[in-house]
C-alpha cells in the first residue's frame, strides 16, 4: 500500500494549525456541556415539570435535525470576502452566546415557558450554523488520511481537559457554594464557559483564515456544489458508507447522551456511591487515561483506517461495561471512596470505560470526512456539510428519544417534578435503573454499530484510491474554473 500512497498528492495544514482550528469544534462541544444541564435549569430556574422540560428538549433535537439540511443546503454556496465557512462560524458563535447569556443569566426569574422555547430555538440555529461551517473547515484544511484523525485527536484532547476542569469546578467549588445543583451554580458556570469558548473561537478563526478562501474553494469544487434532491437521494441510497456510519452515529449518540446526562451522573455518584464530590476527583484520572487512549486510537486510525480502529474499541467498550456492571452489583457501592480496593478498581474501570467511549466517538466522527470525499468520488458532488446534515436528520429523529427515555426512567423512580439530587435515598430499583442508563444503553449502541460496520466499505486501502481519483477531479474543476474566468475577462 505504501507504493500506492506515494502516488497520491495530499494537501494539508500543519499539526499545530489543525490543533488550533479544532478549537472551534471544542467551543461548540463546551456549549453543548451547558445545554446538557438545561433540564436542571428548566426545573430549578424556570419552574417546569421534569416531563415538560424533557419534551421541550426532545422537540428541540427534532428541530435541530430539520435545520441541519436547510443550513447545509446553502452553506457551501456562501461567497464573501471573509471566505465560505468563516461568516457562518461567526454567526453561529454569536447566536449561541446570546441565547446562553439570556437563558442562564437574564430570564430565569420570568418562569416563561414560551420564552424558554424561543431561546432554545435560537441556540439550535446557532449550533447548526457553527457545526456545518466547521465541517467545511475540516474538509478543506486537509485530505491527508494521516492528518484527518488529528482533528478528533486534538478536539477530544481539549474537550477532555476542559471537561475535567469544569467537573472539578462544579463538584469542588460550585456545589458546596450553592448547596446543590441550583440556579446560581448554572449561572456562574455559564459565564466561565462563555469566556473560555470566546478565546477558543478567536484562536480557531485566526488560524483557519488562510484555508477558507473563495478562490481556492471554487478551483477545487467548481460547479460541484450545485446539487439537488436527486444527489441527496443518491447519498442515502447509493453510498453504503454513509448509511452504515449514520446507523453507528445514531445509536452511539442515544447511548452517550443518556449515559452522560447530569441526572445519570447524579444518580451514580450522588446516590449510588453517595459521594458527589468524587466526580471531581475521578475526573482527573479519567482525563489522563482518556487522553492516552485518544492518542492511541488516532494513531491506529492513521495506520489502519477509521473502520478498523472503531470496531476494535466498540468491542472493548462492551466488555468493560459488562465487567463494570458486574463489579458494582457484587460490592457495596458506598464503600467506593471509603475502602481502598473497591475505590481503585472502580476508578480503573470508570476511567477505561470513559476513555473507550471518547475514542470510539473520535473514530466515528472522522469517518464523516471520508464519506464526504467518497461522495465526491462516486458522484462528483461536493455535498460537504450536507453529508453530516442528512446523517444528523436521520440519527436525531432516533436520538430525540434519549430525553424521553431518560424522563420515563426517572419517572419510574419517582422523579416527576424534580431532578435527582446528591443525597437522595438509594434502593435496588435506583441501582439497576442507573446501571441501565449508564452502562446498558451504551452497550446496546455499540452492538448496533458493530453490526453496521460489516457493510462499511471505506478501508484504509480504499481511501487511497478515493483520494487519488479526487485529486484528478479537483484538477479538472480548477481547469474549468480558470477557463471560465478567462472567458469572462476576454
Amino acid at each position: 500500500m505504501s507504493e500506492t500512497t506515494e502516488k497520491v498528492e495530499y494537501f494539508g495544514a500543519s499539526q499545530f494549525e489543525i490543533a488550533m482550528i479544532s478549537l472551534t469544534q471544542v467551543a461548540a462541544n463546551l456549549f453543548n456541556v451547558l445545554m446538557t444541564m438545561v433540564s436542571y435549569l428548566a426545573t430549578g430556574g424556570w419552574g417546569m415539570a421534569v416531563m415538560v422540560a424533557s419534551q421541550i428538549t426532545a422537540s428541540m433535537r427534532i428541530l435541530d435535525a430539520v435545520t441541519d439540511p436547510i443550513v447545509s443546503w446553502f452553506a457551501p454556496r456562501v461567497r464573501t470576502r471573509f471566505g465560505v465557512a468563516t461568516p457562518l462560524v461567526f454567526l453561529g458563535w454569536i447566536l449561541e452566546m446570546v441565547s446562553i447569556i439570556l437563558m442562564f443569566n437574564v430570564m430565569p426569574n420570568t418562569q416563561s415557558v414560551p420564552l424558554f422555547i424561543v431561546l432554545y430555538v435560537v441556540n439550535v440555529f446557532g449550533y447548526t450554523f457553527l457545526n456545518k461551517a466547521i465541517m467545511i473547515y475540516k474538509l478543506n484544511v486537509t485530505n491527508d488520511p494521516k492528518k484527518r484523525p488529528l482533528f478528533q485527536r486534538y478536539n477530544q484532547t481539549f474537550v477532555m481537559i476542559f471537561t475535567m476542569i469544569l467537573s472539578l469546578y462544579r463538584a469542588k467549588i460550585l456545589v458546596p457554594k450553592y448547596g446543590g445543583l441550583k440556579l446560581g451554580l448554572f449561572q456562574e458556570l455559564s459565564v466561565f464557559i462563555l469566556i473560555v469558548t470566546g478565546v477558543m473561537m478567536l484562536l480557531g478563526l485566526f488560524f483557519a483564515r488562510k484555508y477558507d478562501k473563495v478562490e481556492d474553494f471554487e478551483r477545487n469544487y467548481h460547479k460541484a456544489t450545485d446539487f439537488n434532491f436527486k444527489d441527496i437521494w443518491n447519498l442515502i441510497v447509493h453510498n453504503p458508507a454513509f448509511l452504515m456510519e449514520t446507523i453507528s452515529n445514531a445509536t452511539d449518540k442515544i447511548a452517550s447522551q443518556t449515559a452522560g446526562n447530569t441526572a445519570v451522573q447524579t444518580l451514580l455518584f450522588g446516590i449510588i456511591i453517595a459521594n458527589y464530590g468524587f466526580t471531581g476527583d475521578i475526573s482527573i484520572i479519567t482525563t489522563l487515561v482518556t487522553l492516552a487512549m485518544i492518542w492511541l486510537i488516532t494513531g491506529r486510525a492513521k495506520k489502519r483506517g477509521n473502520k478498523d480502529a472503531y470496531l476494535k474499541w466498540c468491542w472493548l467498550c462492551v466488555i468493560v461495561a459488562a465487567v463494570t456492571c458486574t463489579f458494582l452489583a457484587v460490592i457495596d457501592p458506598t464503600q467506593i471512596t471509603k475502602a481502598t480496593v473497591p475505590t481503585v478498581i472502580f476508578v480503573i474501570l470508570y476511567a477505561v470505560m470513559n476513555s473507550f467511549k471518547s475514542t470510539t466517538n473520535a473514530a466515528v466522527q472522522t469517518m464523516t470526512l471520508d464519506i464526504q470525499d467518497y461522495e465526491f468520488y462516486l458522484h462528483g458532488k461536493y455535498l460537504g456539510p450536507m453529508v453530516n446534515a442528512v446523517g444528523t436528520l436521520l440519527s436525531k429523529i432516533v436520538d430525540s428519544a434519549s430525553s424521553i427515555i431518560l424522563a420515563a426512567c426517572l419517572a419510574t423512580l419517582g422523579y416527576t417534578d424534580s431532578m435527582p439530587q446528591p443525597g437522595d435515598p438509594s434502593s435496588p430499583k435506583v441501582f439497576w435503573m442507573t446501571m441501565f442508563l449508564w452502562l446498558g444503553m451504551p452497550v446496546l449502541g455499540y452492538l448496533a454499530s458493530i453490526i453496521a460496520m460489516k457493510w462499511y466499505p471505506l478501508t484504509a486501502e480504499k481511501m487511497v484510491e478515493v483520494q487519488k481519483h479526487n485529486n484528478e477531479m479537483r484538477a479538472k474543476n480548477a481547469a474549468a474554473y480558470e477557463a471560465e474566468l478567462a472567458g469572462k475577462n476576454a
